[in-house]
């Protein structure tokens, strides 16, 4: 994954960030729903919330609330 530095965002104009940050948001969104279903998934096969907590990176609060969407 390389690594973006200040120095490299420095370059950019201000709508070419803006366009990054909505991208990487957009990333994220997809990457938490995919996280969030797998959960999900492996809470239904009976894994421990600390367990899924630990592995997910996520709090407690955040696997109840995912699991009650």
């Amino acid at each position: 994954m390389r690594d973006l530095s200040h120095a490299d965002l420095a370059d950019h104009s201000l709508e070419q960030l803006a366009d990054l940050r909505d991208w990487q948001l957009t990333r994220v969104e997809i990457v938490t729903a995919v996280l969030r279903d797998r959960v999900k998934e492996q809470a239904a096969a009976g894994h421990a919330i600390t367990e899924l907590c630990k592995k997910a990176g996520v709090t407690r609060k955040t696997i109840y609330h995912w699991l009650e969407g």
